[in-house]
């Protein structure tokens, strides 16, 4: 399996200091400006440092960009841990289906350019693909479980919610109708998909119902 370019952890507090600076700038310009922003040379002109320290840290502008992306997803999911409490399956489905497609709509609302960023460069980084698949399926399953209905519904109409977060985050807001649809709007008409999807897929049988037993 592929592993991300290594970061050797600062060791000082004023290394480690200055490192927490690097991540802070970097996750800056990764969020305004996509990988072309994010330079080794304007992370250490911005932090005043020089380019053979920066190197002491991470192997180049790849080691820097995985780096600033685990840092930056860290953000990502204590967003997703705080929303995932919002939606209770005892609410009832449409209910909780409302919650959880606000929920994964808030999450890419709160960290949009990151995540913009991120998921245009896994288009050709094989590794950040593969990581971003995982950390994307982790993040459907723990929004869509908590809706009461048959697991393999809730699952399938759980990512194509995920699908059009992304499409609304990297093609705008009109990219479907050619109107702009308010996150209300998107919000209503993602809800009444996954209540209709799941109603429409019956009772569970045969232990294919969620949620399970949450938290054992």
């Amino acid at each position: 399996m592929p592993t991300s370019p290594s970061v050797r952890p600062p060791r000082q507090d004023r290394t480690r200091e200055s490192w927490q600076r690097v991540l802070d700038t970097g996750l800056d310009l990764l969020v305004s400006g996509g990988w072309d922003a994010l330079t080794v040379s304007e992370v250490c002109r911005r932090c005043g440092i020089s380019a053979p320290s920066l190197y002491a840290r991470v192997d180049g502008k790849v080691g820097l960009f995985y780096a600033v992306y685990e840092y930056g997803m860290e953000r990502v999911a204590a967003t997703q841990a705080r929303v995932v409490s919002t939606v209770r399956p005892e609410d009832g489905l449409e209910t909780a289906a409302r919650h959880a497609v606000e929920a994964m709509l808030n999450v890419f609302q709160a960290h949009e350019g990151l995540l913009r960023a991120v998921i245009i460069r896994a288009s050709v980084d094989e590794e950040l693909r593969r990581r971003g698949g995982l950390e994307s399926r982790a993040a459907i399953r723990g929004l869509m479980e908590r809706i009461p209905g048959r697991r393999a519904a809730v699952e399938a109409v759980g990512r194509t919610v995920f699908a059009e977060c992304v499409v609304r985050i990297i093609y705008g807001v009109e990219f479907f109708t050619g109107q702009p649809e308010s996150s209300a709007q998107f919000v209503d008409r993602l809800t009444a998909l996954v209540v209709a999807t799941v109603a429409v897929a019956g009772s569970a049988v045969d232990g294919e119902e969620w949620p399970v037993a949450l938290g054992g």
